[in-house]
């Protein structure tokens, strides 16, 4: 393998985490050539139907990545941070938004103030007079990414960047060996398929989006259900999102009637007001699950030629929170590899 000063890197995904990977590699390496493959783009992709919240909890139990998650997250969240203090802030519909975290079982929010803006616990005073069905909640700020305006603005700074975008369905990644210099896998879910991950799953998520112009908070109950779910309303551009489901190695992607009865009825008890809202539309979606993200290299030998791979995907439900740190992370796996084949080549001519 010989990687040139304007090589060829294939980036397989057009998600938010494809997206964003491609462009910090653009970043990088401004000479690079970079193509996206994918056969879903906007406004059909999962990370368009994303409530687009960043959060910097952690899903789940505790789990040996755990501090390199928290450092891709609060990464991702500096990056969100400023863009909402420019003027790109309302092209790309990222903005500050504030809002409420409730429980009936948790003493206390893990490492609350540290990670997010301006994180308080309620006192007794106005638990009871906002959430009398609730014994505990915190108030603080975060970000909210519209996914339907975000991925096409990033997809707009790929293509003025010199980027160019294929749409095609992949089956398995040889079958673009010997294309591209390096391939980077963003492909989520389909990485099951793709290099035959087993340990990938489907997270299946159903929401309803409705028209409630008076909520201007977030609202989300953080004790999880038997089956992972939490409780989130959450408004955003032009809707407000109600949800959801967590369901592991759920493929449906129908609306279940009686999923959708079980987040209405929660909802409204958590947020009596909702139930005046008028239906907009339902969504199902499947996030890209897998026991930790894969986000490393991997070389292939195949007909006696080398294929240097990235892999990036198994986000689980926090693609958005994570977008930016693991594609800067992904992007310098890239740039170690041109780097190391600009070594080899020098000391080729020596």
């Amino acid at each position: 393998m010989s990687i040139k000063e304007n090589g060829k890197v294939c980036v397989v995904g057009c998600g938010i985490i494809g997206l964003s990977t491609a462009i910090v590699i653009q970043q990088q390496n401004p000479n690079t050539h970079v193509t996206i493959i994918a056969d879903k783009l906007s406004p059909d992709t999962t990370s368009d139907g994303a409530a687009g919240l960043w959060e910097p909890t952690l899903e789940g139990g505790r789990s040996h990545q755990d501090d390199q998650m928290s450092d891709w997250i609060l990464r991702t969240g500096k990056y969100l941070e400023s863009i909402t203090r420019s003027k790109e802030s309302v092209a790309a519909s990222v903005t500050i938004l504030s809002g409420y975290y409730l429980s009936n079982k948790q003493e206390q929010l893990e490492d609350c103030s540290e990670k997010f803006y301006g994180c308080r616990k309620l006192d007794a005073k106005e638990m009871t007079a906002f959430f009398p069905n609730y014994s505990n909640g915190w108030l603080l700020t975060s970000f909210q990414v519209h996914g339907k305006t975000y991925l096409p603005w990033l997809l707009n700074k790929f293509k003025e960047n010199g980027g160019n975008l294929v749409k095609r369905r992949l089956n398995s990644l040889s079958e673009i060996f010997g294309e591209y210099d390096i391939i980077v896998n963003c492909s989520g879910l389909g990485a099951g398929k793709l290099v035959n991950d087993d340990s990938v799953y489907p997270i299946r998520g159903q929401v309803i989006r409705v028209k409630a112009p008076w909520v201007k908070h977030f609202v989300i109950d953080i004790d999880p259900k038997f089956d992972g779910s939490s409780l989130h309303i959450i408004p955003c551009r032009d809707t407000v999102v109600v949800g959801g489901k967590y369901q592991k190695n759920n493929w449906n992607l129908k609306v279940d009637k009686e999923d959708r009865e079980e987040i209405w009825r929660r909802a409204v008890n958590m947020f009596p007001s909702v139930s005046h809202a008028e239906l907009d539309h339902e969504w199902v979606g499947l996030r890209p699950g897998r026991p930790t993200v894969r986000l490393e290299r991997e070389t292939i030998h195949i007909d006696g030629n080398i294929v240097p791979i990235v892999h990036n995907y198994g986000h689980g439900g926090r693609g958005v929170s994570m977008s930016w740190g693991c594609a800067q992370d992904a992007a310098k796996l890239v740039q170690d590899i041109i780097d190391e084949e600009k070594q080899k080549a020098i000391k080729r001519k020596l």
